[in-house]
């Protein structure tokens, strides 16, 4: 990739975050019958906080800037057990709860966790919302004699920041930045995702800012998707880490500046809106596929079918009920829908003329394009929760298996489906590769039987 372009898109700048923590506590102060804590009983103790409030624009080095309610949340190392504790600013001073007891010594490790604009806490839980910013020291330390605790931090952004640059009014989904959206206190753990995430630009010009990172575990991308169009591209592990805070110009149809790009097309009937994405032979002759895998609200909805099903889930159907179900739809909507063949499906999931030689369809790593017998927890999954590939197609390999167009060869009538599925083995995720059962004069019996029930992605011609 080259960098210059990338840091002329990007426009990023490194901003200094850190807070140091100074915190001193009289022992004599804990609700306590002793000289030591009773682990049994939550101690409650007054302490003076000596730092800055720690902020991605500026350091703040006055003690009032932190707010009414602020918390900070510590975790003590005492042997092989860890002792928690919170700090709450409260009447312009702080205290401090915490539960057991605390080791004496000196430069003893200890963890320190803040959130800025948390969504809301419970005793158990912080839920982190779009605002929320999380600072923290992993590497901090305490000091102990029995009448007077210390604890030195240093605050930094567990995530960077990033926003997009367009034209005041546009909305985007982008995907690609692993958000963290829920943080564990007991556990001292944290809940994350990846799912699409829908902004608008305001009037400076700017979208609000998305606070996390790029997802290591395969090389960082982002997808950019409007009503009409899509875009994909594959980034450097070196840029956007925590602490870092910039912007993306939003590409567009002229001005691409590397980005992967495909026509999207929506078509919306009875409520619903079928989104396709444009596929491009290497004659030049055209066909639409759709995004994602139908889903039980598009089916319901078109079919007329009252169902408490969840909506947003894949839905599996007899081969015959989804003919019967793209003759209603082609009779709203006055288009030709279909089945696709096993060539438009495979040259599809290839990525058709933007196709990078992936394993996988969008990666070549299987668990980042694909719920399977080892990811998927046994269960389907919403469309869209995963890397599209380069047309942006989702979930191509594994979810529901994706019934392909009937066909004859050699006196026999094959009734094929593709991709695999959430419960299947990794092998059966090749390109072109399918469960196949093939019938002669008994095929119609076998598109309407239950048994043979799969999910299915739409075609459509032009």
């Amino acid at each position: 990739m080259n960098i210059s372009k990338f840091k002329t898109t990007f426009n990023f700048s490194k901003v200094f975050v850190g807070a140091v923590l100074f915190v001193a506590m009289g022992a004599t102060s804990c609700d306590s019958k002793g000289d030591e804590p009773d682990q049994s009983k939550l101690h409650t103790c007054r302490f003076v906080l000596n730092a800055e409030k720690p902020n991605f624009d500026n350091t703040r080095a006055e003690s009032s800037s932190w707010k009414e309610g602020d918390k900070i949340y510590l975790r003590f190392s005492v042997g092989s057990n860890i002792t928690p504790g919170m700090a709450v600013y409260k009447s312009g001073a702080w205290s401090v709860n915490f539960y057991g007891d605390l080791k004496e010594g000196s430069d003893i490790a200890c963890t320190a966790v803040h959130f800025e604009n948390p969504k809301s806490v419970t005793d158990n839980d912080v839920v982190l919302g779009d605002s929320t910013i999380v600072y923290e020291a992993p590497s901090s330390v305490y000091t102990y004699d029995g009448s007077v605790l210390t604890v030195t931090a240093t605050l930094n952004p567990k995530s960077g920041r990033i926003r997009f640059k367009g034209k005041a009014g546009d909305k985007i989904e982008v995907k690609g930045i692993e958000r963290n959206t829920n943080y564990s206190i007991t556990a001292n753990t944290y809940t994350t995702t990846t799912e699409a995430k829908t902004l608008t630009v305001v009037a400076d010009g700017y979208t609000p800012y998305v606070y996390g990172k790029f997802d290591s575990a395969d090389t960082p991308y982002l997808a950019i998707e409007t009503t009409d169009a899509f875009y994909i591209r594959d980034f450097s592990k070196t840029i956007y880490q925590s602490g870092d805070s910039g912007y993306i110009i939003i590409p567009t149809k002229d001005a691409r500046n590397g980005w992967l790009f495909n026509e999207k097309k929506e078509v919306t009937v009875k409520g619903v809106t079928i989104p396709l994405m444009k596929v491009v032979n290497s004659d030049g002759s055209i066909f639409y596929l759709m995004q994602t895998e139908l889903t039980t609200g598009q089916y319901n909805a078109i079919t007329s079918t009252s169902s408490s099903a969840d909506k947003t889930m894949p839905i599996k159907q007899t081969y015959n009920n989804f003919k019967s179900m793209i003759s209603t739809l082609n009779q709203l909507t006055n288009l030709k829908f279909r089945i696709p063949t096993q060539s438009e499906w495979v040259y599809a999931s290839k990525g058709g003329m933007n196709s990078r030689g992936f394993t996988y369809s969008g990666s070549n790593t299987l668990s980042r394009v694909a719920w399977y017998a080892s990811n998927s927890s046994s269960k389907l999954h919403e469309g869209k929760l995963l890397r599209p590939n380069e047309l942006g197609f989702y979930d191509m390999n594994g979810n529901m298996t994706e019934f392909i167009e009937s066909y004859s060869s050699g006196g026999y009538y094959y009734l094929t489906f593709m991709g695999g599925g959430y419960d299947s083995s990794p092998t059966s995720y090749g390109y072109g590769q399918s469960y196949s059962s093939y019938y002669s004069s008994t095929i119609s019996s076998y598109q309407s039987d239950s048994s043979y029930a799969q999910g299915i992605r739409l075609a459509l011609d032009i």
